[in-house]
Parts: C-alpha cells; structure tokens; sequence
C-alpha cells in the first residue's frame, strides 16, 4: 500500500515568518541559495519570505536552486504555479520531478521531454528531473539532454531519498560538473533508501569509493 504524510503544522512558529524575521545579510553571504516549494506551501507568509529571498539573492547575482517538491496535501497546483514560476525563472539550477512538471506547470512529453520542456518554458540554464526508477534526466544548456539509468536497491526507509538526491547533485553543480553531481545525487540516494532515518551522513570521499560487496579488512 501507498504511503502517505499527514502534515501536523497547524500551529508551528515557522507558519507566521515575516520577511523581518531574517539577518538577510548573513544569509546571502553565500554562493548558492537553495529553497524548497514545501516552504513556500505552508502560507501566504512563507511563500512572500521565500519570493524576497529569491528575488535578493537574483539581484546580487548569487546563484539559485529551486527544488519544486510539489505536496498536493498541502496547496493547490494552481498555487504553486503562480508561486513558484516566477521563482524558477530566476534560479541557475531547476530540480523538478516528471511528475511534477506535468502537473505543475503542465509540461509535455515523457521522460527527459519534460525536462527539456521546462528548460525551455523558464530559460533555466540547467533542469534536473527524476522519474522514480525510470531514470534521472538532464537538460543542461551546453551539455544537452541527458538520462541517467536508475539502479534499484533494497528500500528499508524511503524519507530523505530525494532530499540526499539534490544534495549529491548541488555538489557537483558548485564544483561546474552537474554530471557528476548527479552521479554522486544517485549514490547518495542509494544510501538514503537503505538506512533508517530521513539524514544520510555520507561524504564525497566516500561516494568516490568504488562499490563492492567485500569487507575492507
């Protein structure tokens, strides 16, 4: 059977953020901003905070990554449309499920179609799509479309495997290779699915380590 989220957010703090609540400056002394559709699902306040960041960090020339990460339990398609458009036409690097792109922002075609499609509809320099286990896609301004066979593994925990997926793939995108982000994005989802708990502790180093199945002794 399917499992589902029930959000119990109702009285949390982080509902009634304002756009005062931040040390702004602190926060873009940075070189990427990364924000979530999930945050901005929450309320009119928490989307208005995540539009300001956004559009701050535009204007400073910092580079953006949006995860769409569409809930349905939580807004509308509609909503995170009018959301999160504007949002992603600003960013340097769109994460957007297959899924999500077609209902979302009704992007056309099957596998990396959509990711292309979304490429195009938003002038993204670089759209990373997942599919579950039909493949990763590419659609990348220079490197063109791309997919990426996906391996299966034992899943014992499944929260925290997309969240370890563009974790994996912002690494390579700060280090000019997206390609070998989505390697490591892969990798460390592989490891995300196969330990309990929504946080994977895995560095670099060791996704660089060749896979094996014998004991190092």
């Amino acid at each position: 059977m399917p499992s589902r989220v029930t959000y119990d957010r109702e009285h949390t703090p982080f509902r009634d953020i304002t756009i005062d609540d931040f040390a702004w400056e602190s926060m873009l002394d940075t070189e990427l901003v990364f924000v979530t559709g999930i945050t901005a699902a929450l309320t009119q306040s928490t989307a208005d905070v995540i539009t300001y960041f956004v559009d701050l960090a535009y204007e400073r020339g910092i580079k953006i990554a949006l995860d769409v990460n569409y809930r349905s339990l939580l807004w509308t398609a509609q909503r995170a449309r009018e959301v999160l458009g504007p949002i992603a036409q600003k960013s340097s690097i769109l994460f957007c499920s297959r899924k999500d792109g077609q209902i979302v922002f009704h992007a056309q075609g099957e596998g990396v179609e959509v990711c292309r499609a979304l490429r195009d509809k938003f002038g993204v320099k670089t759209v990373v799509s997942t599919d579950q286990i039909d493949g990763v896609y590419l659609s990348d301004e220079e490197l063109g479309d791309q997919v990426f066979e996906v391996t299966q593994v034992p899943v014992l925990d499944r929260p925290g495997a997309g969240d370890s997926f563009v974790a994996g793939v912002i690494h390579g995108f700060l280090h000019d290779d997206v390609v070998q982000g989505i390697r490591y994005g892969q990798r460390t989802s592989a490891h995300a699915l196969t330990h309990y708990g929504d946080l994977t502790r895995v560095s670099a180093a060791e996704l660089s380590i060749p896979t094996t199945t014998d004991i190092v002794r």
